[in-house]
């Protein structure tokens, strides 16, 4: 076994800071992706100076960014299975904002053999401590991280 390179490897072992670092990137492209699908349905042309600059806009605040999505997604299709799907996609990632902003912004650690992530505002001087996510739960969330990109890179580029 290698000496850790970094401080953060020994904290915390490879395997994890890999899954989490794809899941970071993943919800980044995921942000990037749903703002120019946005971007797409408000009539905005492409690689344009206005859609480069309504596409930064709008990844600047994530939640409102969310929620400009789940409407947009009402326009991306007529079929109505479609249309279900695109509902459940919008409310996914709306749902997924709190798992995201934790595993960005919160410290992750290891404590008696589990995985703590602190997040959150500070309650009674103390922040909130969020319990371990064991192996198959982390790559269930990155597998579903992945799943939306892929769908919302798909509509993106079917959308016209």
């Amino acid at each position: 076994m290698t000496e850790p390179r970094y401080q953060v490897q020994e904290d915390l072992p490879d395997d994890y800071l890999l899954a989490l670092g794809i899941y970071v990137q993943t919800c980044a492209r995921i942000e990037l992706w749903a703002a120019r699908l946005v971007c797409l349905t408000e009539g905005l042309e492409p690689r344009s100076p206005e859609f480069t600059e309504r596409t930064d806009k709008l990844r600047q605040f994530t939640k409102p960014l969310a929620k400009k999505l789940k409407s947009a997604l009402d326009t991306v299709s007529s079929d109505e299975n479609v249309k279900s799907e695109l509902a459940e996609l919008g409310q996914q990632i709306l749902t997924s904002l709190d798992d995201r902003h934790r595993a960005v912004h919160g410290v992750h650690f290891i404590h008696e053999g589990r995985l703590v992530i602190e997040a959150g505002t500070k309650r009674n001087n103390e922040r909130l401590k969020i319990a371990a996510y064991d192996p198959a739960i982390i790559q269930a969330a990155i597998t579903n991280a992945d799943r939306v990109l892929r769908l919302l890179k798909e509509y993106c580029e079917t959308y016209r």
